[in-house]
């Protein structure tokens, strides 16, 4: 009786600091490994920031370092902003606009372009500590087949601390025909 008063004392305990956190976040900087099955496979790190100006109105950017089978590299550039709106403390919609920069490095050559991308997106939490996302991304940039690349993303977070968390998103390309998709894993730190 006593190991089991101990060990609900102990899960009450870790509990608690979720309590106060139990709002969707969008202040934080993440460090992620994607992985892209496609036509040339790609994988590498990204690192990514989010910073809440207000409580509706955040600013947004990440990186993304890719390297592929023979002699192939990306680099991915993204940095915008968006607008949330809370449904209710847990579940929010979001919509944002981001400049798009693609670099491709191969052993013809390389080549680049900017153009322009449109993120809409749910959030939800579950519970304090895990939440769920569902995002649709289009990017028009020239370095895309067809000028152009659409995503639908499935996620979820869970955070160890209210301050630390560990993510896993999926993502369909839309617009490729071998049904192109990455994995990503990583972990992000909430502020």
């Amino acid at each position: 009786m006593k190991k089991h008063l101990v060990a609900s004392a102990a899960v009450l305990a870790m509990a608690i600091p979720f309590a106060a956190t139990a709002e969707i976040n969008y202040s934080y900087v993440e460090l992620d490994f994607i992985m892209v099955d496609d036509d040339i496979d790609t994988d590498g790190p990204r690192i990514k920031g989010s910073f809440g100006i207000t409580d509706n109105i955040y600013l947004f950017g990440s990186a993304a370092l890719l390297s592929g089978d023979g002699d192939f590299d990306s680099t991915l550039v993204s940095l915008g902003g968006g607008y949330n709106h809370s449904i209710n403390a847990q579940f929010d919609l979001y919509a944002a606009l981001a400049i798009e920069f693609v670099e491709v490095d191969t052993a013809l050559g390389s080549d680049d372009d900017t153009g322009f991308g449109l993120r809409l997106g749910a959030r939800y939490q579950v519970i304090p500590q895990l939440e769920l996302k569902g995002e649709l991304q289009h990017i028009e940039n020239d370095m895309y087949p067809d000028d152009s690349q659409t995503l639908i993303k499935l996620g979820a977070q869970y955070l160890i601390t209210p301050a630390i968390g560990v993510l896993a998103d999926y993502w369909v390309d839309t617009d490729s025909d071998d049904g192109a998709d990455a994995i990503l894993v990583g972990g992000r730190f909430n502020f």
